[in-house]
C-alpha cells in the first residue's frame, strides 16, 4: 500500500511540474518586460476596456457551453448508464467517439461546418431568413 501512495504522489508531482512550470516561467517573464521587474504591462492590460470586453465574452461563452453540455450530457449519461434500452451500448460508444479524435481534427471539422458557406451557417441562415420572410408576408 505504501508503494501505491508513493507512485501516486510521484505522478501528481510530475503533472504539477509539467503543467505549472510553464505558467510560472511565463508569469515570471511577463513581470520582467521592459528590462526591469514590475507590473507595468499588467496595469496597461487591466486598464484597457477591450480586454474586459474579451474577458466578458469568454465568460459568456463558457457559461453557454457549460449549460449546453449539461442539458445534453446529463440525459445522455442517464440513458446510457441507468436504462435498459436496446442499443444503449452502441449509443454510449457513439457518445465517446469525439474523445477519440485529436482536438485539431475536431477544430478543423467545426471550422468547415460553421464557416459562412458551411452547412451549419446555411441551416441557421435559412431558418432566420424563412422566419423573416414569413413575418414580412403578414
Amino acid at each position: 500500500m505504501r508503494l501505491r501512495g508513493t507512485v501516486l504522489g510521484f505522478a501528481v508531482a510530475v503533472l504539477l511540474v509539467a503543467g505549472g512550470l510553464p505558467v510560472i516561467v511565463m508569469v515570471g517573464r511577463s513581470l520582467g518586460l521592459g528590462g526591469h521587474p514590475g507590473f507595468e504591462a499588467y496595469r496597461g492590460l487591466l486598464a484597457s476596456p477591450r480586454q474586459w470586453m474579451l474577458v466578458g465574452n469568454s465568460l459568456k461563452l463558457a457559461t453557454l457551453v457549460t449549460a449546453v453540455a449539461v442539458v445534453l450530457g446529463v440525459p445522455s449519461g442517464l440513458l446510457v448508464g441507468r436504462s435498459d434500452l436496446p442499443g444503449r451500448r452502441a449509443f454510449g460508444a457513439l457518445l465517446a467517439l469525439p474523445l477519440l479524435l485529436p482536438p485539431w481534427v475536431v477544430a478543423v471539422a467545426w471550422t468547415g461546418a460553421a464557416s459562412p458557406s458551411g452547412p451549419v451557417a446555411g441551416l441557421v441562415l435559412s431558418r432566420i431568413c424563412a422566419a423573416s420572410w414569413e413575418g414580412a408576408k403578414q
